[in-house]
């Protein structure tokens, strides 16, 4: 995936960014320049996330039976989602956001990074979703219940620019937040307790419940960028 260098992206990113101030010289055009993609980095989600609640509506929700102690009950005590599964649709579908100017290097030159900077994104949706829903989703995509996640670019961080023989006399990096789209089935379970009497087994049992099924979900990764031009 990390691979992949789409020439919509390409495409995307040249229409979108129009004239680019450079850093010290706003002056300088997009004019014989040339776009790479240097690498793709993705959230390290949590693909065991569940996400815990209780549904006031079943609060006082009991069964009834008969075990070889006695009456048998069992009482809710919490739900839980799950992703049941994801399916990719499609990669880099965009929109491409928060870009950010990272550094300028010279044909033949390695330069460092003088401080760190980062870029942020969040998992987003087509249409309603639940909260809890969407909290067991961006804990499965990014590890965070907010959904958000951060590239980072640390200082001291090396860069290179064109080489000797190349057309071009500069190189700009920038960072930035592209998406992938997913399609996503949700489970639910309901959890009850065992109670044989009065008695607390300590003993659960789990029901699944239903699924929903949330459609164009758009999970967040950070991109890197490079730009060959001429500066004047």
């Amino acid at each position: 995936m990390k691979k992949i260098l789409s020439f919509m992206l390409i495409f995307i990113l040249a229409l979108s960014l129009g004239t680019i101030s450079f850093a010290k010289n706003s002056a300088n055009r997009l004019e014989n320049s040339k776009f790479t993609i240097v690498d793709i980095k993705e959230p390290v989600g949590n693909p065991n996330a569940k996400y815990i609640f209780i549904d006031e509506n079943m609060k006082n929700h009991t069964s009834t039976g008969i075990s070889i102690m006695g009456a048998s009950r069992e009482v809710y005590d919490h739900s839980y989602y799950i992703v049941g599964s994801k399916t990719l649709k499609d990669y880099n579908v965009g929109p491409i956001k928060n870009r950010i100017f990272l550094i300028s290097v010279a044909r033949g030159q390695t330069v460092f990074l003088e401080e760190e900077k980062s870029v942020s994104g969040t998992v987003t949706y087509s249409g309603t979703v639940e909260a809890e829903i969407k909290r067991v989703i961006n804990l499965n995509f990014t590890s965070s219940i907010s959904g958000t996640y951060t590239r980072t670019w640390k200082k001291g961080v090396s860069f290179e620019g064109p080489d000797s023989s190349s057309p071009y006399n500069s190189r700009d990096f920038y960072g930035a937040i592209d998406y992938d789209l997913y399609n996503v089935k949700v489970d639910r379970y309901d959890v009850y307790k065992i109670y044989n009497g009065n008695i607390d087994t300590e003993k659960t049992v789990t029901y699944y419940n239903s699924s929903k099924y949330i459609n164009n979900v758009k999970k967040p990764k950070g991109i890197q960028y490079s730009l060959d031009y001429n500066r004047d």
